[in-house]
């Protein structure tokens, strides 16, 4: 028989400081009674509420505002006497940053690495020289490969194995001493983008990786999604061709090898075009040849392959392209979308397709945001 969890008066007390969080997030800073109109509460409620978060110094209250009538309004804040750090653990780079908490990036260092030694060296180093233990909340994790979210530990990474098994968060928690979320980089990504990016006015949306790797973070109802232990995310090894090219996870015709960088160049060799090796999306977006166009059509064709069985499952709606694949601008981004449109049935609904920013910094502000997400969210 299945059971359903109490939520105590602890459980709804995060709850509510969360949606003050997330409140400012997405509109700057906000007075109690501006906050009370958003979520629908009594002003006296959110002084009840937003009190913890004062005294933790996380929130402060600006200067008085003008005000036509009454008295003057103090807004809502985040202080600046905590900061975030966030770690970006790509396949062969590392991205170490410290984030203010309201999703500015202070300070940031990125370095290579070879191997499991040269990676545990490579965090120490960049973090140690970052990370001030006296002033940091938590630290987040965006890593490359599946992880094992309770525990913090690399599962499995096709491009680096050496990394396999490795429990980054336990690593991290041991040397500062402060709490470390490690979550599928897609998905730290798209809590970027529902924090601090595109998605904050976005209740259901896709947030995309292109590059030499493919993957997806879901935000569903405003919540990123995923499945028991942190699983999910994986769909560039979602099988789109049962005949097709062998893929680095052993499958055949995985969405990966027809939607990568690395597809990109291969066809980009066999339609002639100029250094291929180099080839991105951004170079090819201004190339004007023949063969640059029929490459982009193709690219946006298999693109749209994967993200248009992702709709017939979801029907999201909206998809937020990061990495190579964003280079492409609003005309590929264009592109990927009627692509998707015409193999989905008319719903009469509109398929958006967004190109990231040039200053691409979702993973890392998504790492920061973890923080804020399992510290001060609920599962309700």
């Amino acid at each position: 028989m299945a059971t359903t969890s109490v939520l105590g008066p602890a459980d709804l007390g995060r709850a509510n400081r969360a949606r003050v969080i997330r409140a400012l997030q997405v509109h700057g800073p906000m007075s109690r009674s501006e906050v009370a109109r958003e979520l629908g509460i009594g002003r006296g409620s959110v002084t009840t509420i937003v009190q913890p978060l004062l005294d933790q110094g996380l929130l402060l209250e600006l200067a008085k505002v003008p005000a036509a009538h009454g008295k003057p309004p103090r807004p809502l804040w985040f202080a600046d006497t905590w900061q975030l750090g966030a770690v970006f653990a790509a396949p062969d780079v590392l991205v170490v940053a410290t984030v203010s908490l309201d999703g500015q990036v202070l300070q940031r260092s990125r370095a290579r690495f070879t191997d499991v030694d040269s990676f545990r060296t490579t965090l120490l180093t960049h973090s140690e020289r970052l990370f001030r233990a006296d002033t940091l909340l938590g630290i987040g994790v965006g890593s490359a490969g599946a992880v094992d979210v309770p525990t913090g530990t690399i599962m499995e990474n096709y491009r680096i194995p050496t990394l396999n098994h490795l429990p980054l968060g336990p690593l991290l928690a041991d040397h500062f001493g402060v709490p470390v979320y490690v979550d599928h980089h897609p998905r730290v990504q798209a809590i970027g983008d529902l924090w601090f990016g595109v998605g904050r006015d976005c209740r259901d949306f896709a947030s995309v990786y292109t590059g030499d790797v493919l993957g997806v973070g879901l935000v569903a109802d405003g919540r990123a999604v995923h499945g028991p232990r942190g699983g999910g995310g994986e769909i560039g090894h979602t099988v789109v061709d049962q005949h097709g090219t062998r893929c680095m996870c052993g499958q055949l015709g995985c969405w990966y090898t027809v939607a990568s960088l690395g597809w990109l160049r291969d066809r980009a060799r066999e339609l002639g075009i100029a250094r291929p090796d180099e080839l991105t999306s951004r170079i090819l977006a201004a190339d004007p040849s023949d063969a640059a166009r029929t490459l982009r059509g193709e690219y946006a064709r298999n693109l749209a392959l994967g993200l248009a069985n992702l709709e017939q499952l979801l029907g999201s709606g909206t998809y937020v392209l990061h990495g190579d694949a964003a280079g492409g601008g609003d005309a590929f981004a264009a592109l990927v979308a009627e692509e998707i449109t015409r193999r989905i049935p008319r719903r009469g609904a509109e398929i958006r397709v967004i190109a990231a920013p040039e200053q691409d910094d979702a993973t890392i502000l998504g790492a920061a945001g973890l923080v804020m997400f399992r510290t001060y969210d609920a599962q309700l």
